[in-house]
């Protein structure tokens, strides 16, 4: 399981909790953060790593998460062809974004709402992958499996 933009790494924390037995690794392009989930969450060593989203994942996953991530990037749908090309065959990957129309942080570039949400990810997500978009806790999100035989 990979956290991609883990921030301050509570969702791994929380993984680790889920699935013991499972190789769960966070990842974020701050070194600060990075540094304060090792120092904060005492899980052991090679858990938090630093990477940039728009740079492919050192290795592939059955599960990747990407929550409130892809709003803060000026190019959101590079960083979604590197989360693609993470997933194993059957993997899937669960993106979080906030719904447009309610968000209103300063730090975001995009503003989906869940019309212009399901356009983007129907424009730039293709087979092999099966897609599944809505909204949850008035979030937008999308549920993406890989399907192809590899």
């Amino acid at each position: 399981i990979g956290d991609v933009g883990c921030g301050t790494g509570v969702l791994v924390s929380k993984f680790k909790d889920a699935f013991p037995n499972s190789t769960i690794k966070g990842y974020d392009f701050s070194g600060n953060k990075i540094q304060q989930c090792n120092k904060y969450y005492n899980i052991g060593e090679n858990v938090f790593y630093i990477h940039n989203i728009y740079s492919e994942l050192p290795q592939r996953f059955d599960i990747l998460v990407a929550t409130e991530v892809l709003e803060h990037l000026e190019y959101p749908e590079v960083a979604l062809d590197n989360l693609l090309s993470g997933l194993n065959y059957k993997g899937r990957l669960f993106i979080t974004v906030p719904n447009g129309r309610e968000d209103t942080f300063s730090g975001h570039i995009h503003f989906w709402s869940p019309e212009s949400w399901r356009l983007f990810i129907k424009k730039n997500i293709k087979n092999p992958f099966d897609v599944e978009v809505g909204n949850v806790f008035n979030n937008n999100y999308a549920l993406i499996t890989r399907v192809d035989v590899e």
